[in-house]
């Protein structure tokens, strides 16, 4: 894939969805590493990717679990266990944060687009994201309209001015400008790279690439998650073929936004979606699925 540069003009985002909104008390009671009937293949080819690739984009830069005395803190740990707690600490105070929200458009069954996810992920980093699936009318006009290319995955950031349009491209700029600097290695792009992301969507056959009958949303969605997840995946899969824009706040092993959701919630699990046009919060991949499906695609 070539690597283009493109210096932004005039590039109309969306606005970002409220992150207020409410949790729905209805929603089914969540079940944290639970599969339900009829689940059992989605989520086991959903796991292949999290071992394909080495866990990459389960936990962030620098990751590092620590034992500490448990005083009776209600904020989020790994686990406790007779008055110990297996905390987690990581790297990424140390780099810099977007001011402004990134956005992508990409699809969820591009092996490339998979390897931009877990730098995201990597480097806890929130993006907007606008799916792209194969049959898509909302976004991929506006995505090569960016690019001057009819590929995904494109990343346009507001806070440089740019927008890039190969993975190679996007991978390095993320961690030029809000990590190390470094890529990891299992984001470089040998062809072992490629080949293994490729298997982790070939095991989902065409699940997250072709589009559905969809009706638009008038304000984005919001997405917990990272891509470590099998249970994320499937959500994610199904927010791209109804071709329904989310705000993605990446929540890998290590990030501080774990907290940020026991202190609003109570308890950390993912998925978790938010939707500002009908005031739902929901846990648990299988009734967001359907939930989607029932609000936005065809019944």
């Amino acid at each position: 894939m070539s690597s283009v540069i493109a210096k932004e003009a005039t590039l109309g985002g969306e606005p970002e969805p409220d992150s207020q909104a409410a949790t729905d008390t209805t929603s089914p009671e969540r079940r944290k590493f639970v599969i339900e009937d009829g689940q059992f293949l989605e989520v086991l080819t959903a796991s292949l990717g999290l071992f394909l690739r080495a866990g990459s984009g389960a936990v962030v830069s620098g990751w590092s679990p620590s034992l500490e005395r448990d005083r009776g803190q209600r904020d989020y740990t790994l686990v406790k266990f007779k008055g110990t707690r297996l905390d987690e600490g990581s790297d990424i105070y140390k780099f810099r944060r977007p001011l402004k929200s990134l956005e992508v458009y990409e699809f969820e069954g591009c092996p490339y687009c998979k390897m931009v996810r877990e730098a995201l992920s990597i480097l806890d980093l929130d993006v907007m994201v606008y799916p792209c699936p194969q049959g898509g009318r909302r976004w991929r006009q506006k995505a090569a309209e960016l690019s001057c290319q009819d590929t995904v995955p494109v990343l346009r950031d507001p806070n440089t001015a740019t927008v890039l349009h190969d993975s190679t491209s996007i991978i390095q700029h993320l961690f030029q400008n809000y990590g190390g600097g470094e890529v990891p290695l299992p984001l470089r792009l040998t062809p072992l790279a490629v080949a293994t992301a490729g298997l982790t969507q070939m095991a989902r056959f065409s699940h997250g690439t072709h589009a559905r009958p969809s009706a638009a949303v008038p304000e984005p969605l919001e997405l917990w998650g990272h891509e470590g997840s099998p249970f994320v995946k499937l959500v994610r899969e199904r927010l791209c073929e109804l071709e329904i824009p989310y705000f993605y706040k990446t929540c890998a092993r290590g990030s501080l936004k774990r907290r940020e959701m026991v202190e609003s919630l109570g308890d950390f699990q993912v998925p978790y979606i938010k939707d500002p046009n009908t005031g739902r919060g929901m846990f648990e991949s299988h009734h967001i699925v359907e939930y989607l499906q029932r609000t936005y695609g065809d019944g």
